[in-house]
């Protein structure tokens, strides 16, 4: 990476599952990595709470594919909202042309 456009690193520290990590992480993206590490903690103490998974390996690959699912959930949602707001703006494109083209 050029060091002209290398940004500067800080180390944070996260707490997942009462476990403490310290991650290098570009400081304007410090707020989105705490923001992960809560989530990833609340998924894993739902999956732990529930009695399902013994494990600590077991309970992260658990939470992982929830979260997977959940982002691919939002991502196909987010897909067909903007399919539909495209059909909304062309149908409103073809209204808008209609009323101010002159009729002869």
């Amino acid at each position: 990476m050029n060091s002209t456009t290398e940004r500067p690193q800080t180390d944070v520290t996260v707490e997942i599952l009462g476990q403490c990590m310290t991650i290098k992480c570009p400081q304007h993206k410090v707020p989105a990595l705490k923001e992960s590490a809560q989530l990833a903690n609340q998924k894993m103490k739902e999956i732990k709470d529930s009695g399902n998974a013994i494990s600590s390996e077991r309970i992260a690959m658990m939470a992982a594919l929830n979260l997977a699912y959940e982002l691919l959930e939002h991502r196909d949602n987010n897909h067909t909202k903007i399919q539909d707001l495209s059909h909304f703006i062309s149908a409103l494109e073809k209204k808008i042309l209609k009323s101010v083209t002159p009729t002869e």
